[in-house]
């Protein structure tokens, strides 16, 4: 177990030496943070043991009887946690009017959020369906983060230059990706299936390592200072790979998640289909 944890520490402090130079720091500095790295660690570690009861095929139990199980294995903030994990609002995409859309409006928490995209031009509705699944994956990864404690709220400005940064990450291969959930996402029937689905993408994303996750990680905090930062990227990397080597905990955790924001994820994955059959321009 020691050399399972020197190794995770190892490759933690790997990650955060990509994004920061952390031979500035003098010697209590970095004695702080090796020790925040090290409790990070164990924390994620001990977050695996809550979940050791539950099957590795999640199929030999009802829904209803592991999620009351979880919601009874946990503590009323970690239930609470996951009870919000999916109300961190990226943006509301409304298309307008409902029956032959021609405008994609964009709203935040009721407000006007990022200008109106007129889906009459060639790049409208490709740009349309661009920023709605970069909302989808966005929306996915926060939910992770929630997950493990990880809260962050942004004002408008700070969640537009996070949606800039991840759209930039969204490859051809990477949006596919994310539009093969889209097009599962109706046929998942329970929600149990539906958090199956969110976990594949999760770990669709990882293939090859977990860079492109981290780099999603590190466009979701770039806005917090630089020990928070650190903190974070420390977080989430412990979390991600914790949820990769176990999921049956991610997807239970993730089913619970869903069930207190039901119709969230249908609203956006209704705009892509609607987009998508709308006639090519």
């Amino acid at each position: 177990m020691a050399e399972q944890l020197g190794e995770m520490k190892k490759e933690v402090l790997a990650e955060l030496e990509r994004v920061a130079d952390l031979k500035q720091l003098d010697e209590k500095e970095t004695e702080f943070l090796h020790q925040m790295v090290e409790n990070i660690i164990k924390d994620g570690s001990d977050e695996i043991k809550k979940f050791s009861w539950l099957p590795e095929d999640m199929k030999s139990a009802s829904d209803e009887a592991i999620l009351t199980s979880l919601e009874q294995q946990l503590s009323r903030e970690e239930n609470l946690l996951l009870n919000h994990a999916l109300h961190l609002e990226t943006f509301t995409m409304t298309l307008e009017p409902a029956n032959s859309p021609k405008t994609a409006r964009f709203t935040r928490g009721g407000r006007k959020f990022l200008q109106d995209i007129n889906l009459s031009t060639s790049d409208g509705t490709p740009t349309a369906i661009k920023k709605q699944l970069t909302s989808i994956l966005v929306e996915i990864i926060l939910l992770v983060m929630s997950s493990v404690g990880l809260k962050i709220s942004y004002t408008d400005e700070q969640m537009n230059a996070v949606i800039d940064k991840v759209s930039q990450l969204l490859t051809d291969n990477i949006q596919q990706k994310i539009e093969e959930f889209v097009k599962d996402w109706p046929k998942a029937t329970t929600v149990m299936a539906k958090a199956q689905l969110v976990f594949n993408l999760l770990k669709s994303l990882a293939t090859g390592g977990t860079g492109l996750v981290m780099k999603i990680g590190y466009a979701i905090i770039s806005q917090l200072s630089w020990w928070e930062r650190m903190k974070m990227i420390a977080k989430f990397k412990v979390a991600y790979d914790n949820a990769m080597k176990n999921p049956s905990a991610t997807i239970a955790k993730i089913a619970k998640s869903l069930t207190s924001a039901p119709g969230i994820i249908e609203k956006k994955v209704f705009n892509v289909s609607a987009l998508k059959n709308l006639p090519q321009k």
